[in-house]
């Protein structure tokens, strides 16, 4: 028996509230592709792919980006990647991925590749990017720029066999953050 490749299903999305629908109602295989243009932040939870067929959210033109204004959060995520997205002005953390609350159903085989992460957080402990309680991640040619004073370019809480790879940090010139990693 033959197995049989299934190809993936690409949703073009243009608003935030687009963005979202299709988000909540994404099922394994789908591709969400954003327009470039300006996105409202928020959050979405219980996004799941299968190792076959992730559910991936990206910019449906690499060159020309689309722009999320405020945090972006997503919870109980698996089989999951984010690619060629910016994140700015997010108040707190900029992005956050997590486990929902739950230590027994991390988030997990998740990716984020070409990622940036610009201008988020403020005084406190706001990241660049917060993982907590995900397993099985990769973070690859990310950027993070000016994230809060207390925080971390990239924070990870409870996560396991995870990897950093080509990311640039930098700073703000003024007043440096807690740490970069």
């Amino acid at each position: 028996i033959a197995a049989v490749s299934v190809p993936a299903q690409d949703v073009r999305v243009a608003t935030s509230a687009e963005f979202w629908r299709q988000t909540a109602a994404a099922r394994p295989g789908t591709r969400i592709l954003l327009a470039p243009g300006d996105y409202q932040g928020g959050s979405a939870s219980a996004v799941a792919g299968s190792k076959e067929r992730p559910i991936e959210v990206a910019a449906a033109d690499p060159d020309h980006p689309p722009v999320f204004r405020g945090g972006v959060q997503f919870s109980d995520v698996a089989h999951f990647v984010i690619a060629d997205i910016v994140i700015e002005g997010a108040p707190s953390n900029g992005l956050n991925l997590d486990d929902g609350g739950s230590f027994a159903t991390p988030s997990h085989d998740v990716v984020l590749r070409r990622v940036t992460v610009r201008d988020c957080g403020g005084r406190g402990n706001d990241d660049g990017i917060k993982l907590s309680g995900v397993v099985d991640f990769r973070v690859e040619d990310c950027t993070i720029e000016r994230w809060g004073r207390g925080g971390s370019g990239i924070d990870m809480v409870g996560c396991h066999r995870g990897t950093i790879e080509r990311c640039t940090l930098r700073d703000r010139p003024d007043g440096q953050a807690a740490n970069g990693v």
